[in-house]
């Protein structure tokens, strides 16, 4: 195998340039003025060195002049393409929040918006607009927003009819209006055969699968054909924190390893070459009719082939050119994909595997057996690659996650084939089907393993600067690290030495990070988690136990508090009241931690009570209806419920004015919990003479609608207000924050601080909290 500095990157600053000036003309800069400055200064420095072909070769001039027009033509009708969205008659209506009637084709499945079964967002490629009395041909995309009665069920290709007001999309995309779908809005049930074909096919892997327990199960599809609406928000957030969340979209590997098995097979039966190639084209076309001709999956179909061309030809010369063609290629057919973060991501892995992961397989296989040395190579080569990128969307470098990867990928293939395979048998087959997909749904219950403990909180996760600041820092390491290893080329002692300091600042860093780095404190008792626009606190029973107040809102956000901290025991959750803000997040620990009890009080909770008290009957969990008066222990924890002294009905919201006031003694502290309680329910309570706290929990999220002499009868010294960042209902109020303040109380808020953890000392309440004020 050639050196890497042999790839023929020729192509390569004409993609380059391409991509640049196509993302130009979707975000709308001036892209012709910027680009004829570009062409202007690639053409004074051809003439200038033009006559050293020592230094540049004319061909390579004529190369970079190419290149040049190319972007150029690239940035013109890029910008074309997007003035003509903005001309056209959908996005005027949008920009006038208009209402439209629309006549279009469907372009996505349906999604679920924020989890909430009723609400559905899909993509539909308009091509006739009434607005303001009159139909106007259109050739434009946009998202619908629309309810599940109405949508459910929708295949790609099925003719949609949408009644509904328009609205200007948040950012820039391929789309030119958000539209809001009212009644009258119609979906013929007719679709094209091969999305009924494709579906039915879905469908049968959906149902073969489901023997297999619901994580499995959803893993499994989603190897196959990206779909995760079957997983958990907890295994996905854990599939994030490992860098594992690669595996839950369609990729580049998941067509490789499909195209992989096919071409393999063939060979296996001494096919034709022509005849290997039908195949491998007519298995790529399947997937993608199957997985959804959607960008995504468009991308990772082109992507998918070069590699499996870097991979599997032998010819490294042909991969880079073929992945510049694949660029090209793609933002020509789908300019949305020149701004999107995943196009960016799968680029920069295929060209990491390609042009290193190739060379490091070849030198590794000396020194190790293959089978490790192939996944060990490919892992390290696209997670250097891609990581630049990935600290902008998450702010840490998890040294975990190459080990979790290389530990995983033996089982990602083996689960694909078998959902693959399954989905093919399933309408024929079940029985054979479902047999595929227990022994892939062993394969995933591994790989969600993997992602499981790689997710934990520990010192192999490196906390960066959140924003560019760990993009510079994380490039600027790589290109130090590159520049020694080449300095040190013909010093195979030095390098030798370099590599062994490399790992040893590495392993020393683990203790000292333990030791120095942990903003938690050790010895707090009442902690606020950060869990978004919702309550979730903890007051600290034992050494890994604690009492749980409400839930939050998301189960991966409170999950993710539980571990940060190390809660795995519960003797008590008690949910104040049954809003999705305190109580959605409850799978985050009925049945996956050890709980022992839950307490609501006597308000009906309609639905979401039953729903609860099902999931806890399931795991032999206590459900108890407290009222005033009523206490429990729980190693350091005693908790008393104060109110309601009486149901409050009339209001404007009688399931917060019902919410349960509890009074917890922890540690030395006493703290006041008070859900979502409103003015009503507050003056009913401030003269009775318990509400004396050191810490209050302010009520509903610090709003306005709240009555002073109860937040004054609390006397407490600390306010923590859990809430969300940017939410929608203005809290908390400036109003409340300023009475808190009058009052004498320390305010601290999730929203920017953080989680926040509460201690007692001889000087008072300490408080830490893990983002700077």
């Amino acid at each position: 195998m050639k050196h890497w500095r042999e790839h023929d990157a020729r192509l390569v600053p004409g993609a380059a340039l391409v991509w640049i000036g196509v993302a130009s003309g979707e975000l709308g800069w001036s892209a012709g003025l910027w680009w004829a400055m570009v062409a202007m200064a690639a053409t004074g420095l051809i003439g200038a060195f033009a006559g050293w072909r020592s230094v540049v070769h004319r061909s390579r001039c004529w190369l970079v002049a190419f290149s040049c027009m190319a972007g150029i033509a690239a940035a013109l009708l890029s910008s074309a393409r997007l003035q003509d969205r903005l001309d056209s008659v959908v996005a005027h209506a949008a920009r006038e929040d208009a209402f439209v009637r629309l006549e279009g084709t469907v372009e996505s499945r349906p999604r679920q918006v924020g989890g909430t079964p009723d609400r559905v967002v899909v993509q539909v490629a308009v091509s006739r607009i009434e607005h303001r009395g009159r139909v106007h041909e259109a050739d434009q995309s946009v998202v619908v927003l629309g309810t599940s009665d109405v949508w459910a069920g929708t295949l790609p290709g099925a003719t949609a009819y949408i009644v509904g007001t328009a609205h200007p999309p948040d950012r820039a995309s391929s789309v030119v209006a958000f539209v809001v779908a009212s009644d009258g809005s119609v979906v013929d049930p007719e679709a094209p055969r091969w999305s009924v074909v494709a579906e039915a096919i879905r469908d049968g892997l959906h149902e073969a699968a489901s023997v297999n327990d619901p994580d499995a199960a959803g893993l499994l599809v989603a190897l196959v054909d990206g779909d995760t609406s079957g997983i958990g928000p907890i295994v996905q957030e854990e599939f994030r924190l490992s860098g594992l969340a690669h595996l839950l979209a369609v990729s580049g590997a998941n067509v490789a390893i499909v195209v992989g098995a096919v071409l393999w097979l063939t060979r296996l039966c001494r096919a034709p070459f022509v005849l290997q190639i039908g195949c491998a084209a007519g298995a790529l076309l399947a997937f993608v009719v199957v997985a959804g001709p959607e960008p995504s999956v468009l991308r990772a179909a082109g992507m998918g082939v070069v590699m499996l061309v870097g991979l599997a030809s032998g010819r490294p010369r042909a991969a880079v050119p073929a992945l510049a063609t694949a660029i090209v290629v793609l933002l020509t057919c789908v300019p949305a994909l020149s701004i999107s973060v995943g196009f960016l991501l799968s680029v920069l892995a295929t060209a990491g595997i390609v042009v290193v992961g190739a060379e490091w397989t070849r030198r590794w296989s000396e020194r190790m057996p293959m089978m490790l040395a192939a996944p060990l190579a490919v892992a390290a080569s696209a997670g250097l690659a891609t990581l630049p990128v990935i600290v902008l969307l998450l702010p840490m470098v998890n040294l975990g996650s190459l080990v979790a990867n290389i530990v995983a990928a033996p089982a990602v293939p083996v689960a694909t084939i078998c959902g693959v395979c399954a989905a093919v048998l399933a309408p024929i087959a079940m029985p054979l089907a479902q047999l595929l997909c227990v022994v892939g749904g062993y394969f995933t219950r591994w790989i969600a393993h993997v992602a499981h403990v790689a997710a934990e909180p520990g010192p192999a996760q490196i906390p960066m600067p959140p924003g560019v600041g760990a993009f510079f820092i994380v490039v600027g390491v790589l290109l130090v690290a590159a520049l020694a290893w080449w300095l040190t080329r013909r010093r195979p002692l030095a390098r030798t030495s370099l590599a062994a300091a490399a790992v040893g600042v590495l392993v020393l860093a683990t203790p000292v990070r333990c030791a120095v780095d942990r903003w938690q404190s050790p010895n707090w008792v009442i902690a606020a988690c950060d869990v978004g626009q919702g309550d979730a606190v903890l007051a600290r029973a034992g050494p890994d136990a604690a009492v749980l107040l409400d839930a939050g809102p998301d189960p991966a956000l409170l999950d993710r508090c539980l571990r940060e901290l190390g809660v795995e025991r519960l003797p008590l959750v008690l949910l104040t009241h049954f809003h999705d803000d305190h109580v959605a997040g409850v799978p985050a620990v009925l049945g996956r931690r050890d709980v022992e009890r839950v307490v609501i009080g006597s308000y009906d909770g309609g639905a979401v009570e039953q729903s609860i008290r099902s999931i806890a009957l399931d795991q032999s969990i206590p459900v108890d209806e407290v009222g005033t008066g009523q206490r429990y222990s729980a190693g350091d924890v005693v908790l008393e419920v104060l109110g309601p002294t009486r149901p409050i009905l009339g209001t404007t919201s009688d399931p917060n004015n019902n919410s349960l006031i509890v009074r917890i003694d922890v540690g030395g502290l006493r703290l006041l919990v008070t859900g979502d309680a409103q003015v009503e329910l507050m003056a009913s309570m401030a003269g009775c003479g318990c509400l004396q706290a050191d810490v209050l929990k302010v009520p509903h999220h610090g709003s306005k609608n709240r009555d002073d002499s109860f937040l004054a009868a609390t006397g407490a010294s600390l306010a923590l207000i859990s809430v969300g960042a940017d939410n929608d209902y203005g809290h908390p109020a400036p109003s409340t924050i300023s009475e808190l303040e009058r009052l004498g109380m320390t305010v601290r808020r999730t929203d920017r601080d953080g989680m926040i953890l509460v201690s007692a000392a001889d000087e008072g309440v300490v408080v830490t909290h893990d983002r700077s004020s």
